[in-house]
């Protein structure tokens, strides 16, 4: 029983020195500083003193704290000890980037990430006509040492914005890519989302269905379709052309497509509408033409932002984590940072949030 107690207390030790060194290295204590006392970290970790100074020796041994009696634990100076201290988020002048929910969920996200490494964010503006220019004023800064790395938001241009950053080995993110660019990226599943919302309407005993989405030219809106299409093939299923709405990202254009594709005689049970946007713009024509939703016609829709009614009417949907997006992007650009390793992509699944806004067709 003596030995069995004596593992359990070594494993713990290792595990809260693991703890503190992830700490160290994130930013909460900086090189230089002082642990908090004993009792205080003991307290925290909820293990006792003698476990604690087990963990602080295994740390002193890494060399990555020195004990000094009567003072405390010193996080050691060392070079060898990187952290992300400051970086730029950067967005070009003509993007409105304050209006927009995702954008400032995004941000808000950020702002977390930032927090949870102790880093320093800023917002950077350039001309979208003359990108070079900051680029270049960002190439300076990092190899000055003024910043660490950047994040867009989406991106405008591989070629001007992210290849010279690369030439130049500047580390960087993109959050939200909505293309197929090679960046390094945080990114939706876009294929997931288009099989996600096909399979529950089929679930939903739904087989005349439609997607009401943006342009095809789009790679977003193209490999969300193409993942709808293939749920509804997988149950043999077609989704003829004429089942497939193409319509610009405003709720009065929606509203115009949706009064149209209702008033047929042959018209769908089922709406995939593609951005919230559009759902809106179905909700408007439906009353309009004295139907109602769901027992006229069901719709699932995906991002749960665009539209800030869509909880109210309690829309199924499939939600866009723009949050946890922001936080990722920043949690990406630390560990290029700290480790010198370029990482390759993040890809973040959509999240279902049930409503009442699809119809069970089978018992129909």
């Amino acid at each position: 029983m003596t030995v069995v107690n004596t593992r359990k207390k070594s494993i713990k030790a290792l595990l809260i020195k693991d703890l503190l060194a992830a700490a160290i290295n994130k930013g909460k204590y900086s090189p230089g500083s002082y642990l908090p006392p004993e009792r205080l970290l003991a307290a925290e970790f909820n293990v006792s003193r003698g476990t604690l100074r087990k963990s602080l020796e295994l740390l002193r041994e890494a060399g990555v704290v020195r004990i000094n009696p009567g003072r405390g634990v010193r996080v050691v100076e060392s070079d060898n000890i990187r952290r992300l201290r400051r970086f730029v988020v950067l967005q070009p002048d003509d993007f409105d980037f304050f209006s927009a929910g995702e954008s400032m969920l995004f941000l808000k996200g950020i702002f977390a990430g930032a927090a949870e490494c102790h880093a320093e964010m800023l917002m950077s503006f350039f001309p979208s006509d003359a990108p070079g220019l900051v680029i270049d004023k960002l190439i300076a800064d990092y190899t000055a040492e003024h910043i660490d790395g950047v994040i867009f938001y989406e991106c405008c241009s591989y070629e001007k914005l992210i290849q010279p950053l690369e030439k130049a080995q500047v580390p960087y993110v993109v959050g939200n890519l909505e293309d197929d660019s090679k960046a390094v990226c945080v990114k939706m599943d876009f294929r997931a989302i288009g099989r996600e919302a096909g399979r529950y309407l089929i679930t939903n005993g739904h087989r005349d269905i439609g997607i009401l989405t943006g342009s095809l030219d789009s790679f977003i809106y193209r490999e969300i379709a193409a993942g709808f299409r293939g749920a509804l093939a997988e149950e043999e299923i077609s989704l003829p052309p004429d089942r497939i709405y193409e319509c610009i990202s405003h709720a009065a254009t929606a509203e115009k497509e949706c009064r149209r594709i209702m008033s047929a005689s042959n018209r769908p049970t089922a709406l995939f509408t593609v951005r919230d946007i559009r759902a809106a713009g179905c909700y408007a024509a439906c009353t309009e033409l004295g139907l109602r939703i769901p027992d006229d016609l069901s719709i699932i829709s995906y991002d749960g932002l665009s539209w800030p009614d869509a909880k109210q009417k309690k829309l199924t949907l499939i939600e866009q984590p723009a949050e946890k997006i922001g936080q990722s992007a920043v949690e990406m650009l630390a560990e290029w940072h700290n480790s010198d390793v370029k990482p390759e992509f993040t890809i973040m699944p959509g999240v279902f949030r049930p409503g009442i806004s699809v119809k069970n067709y089978k018992t129909s």
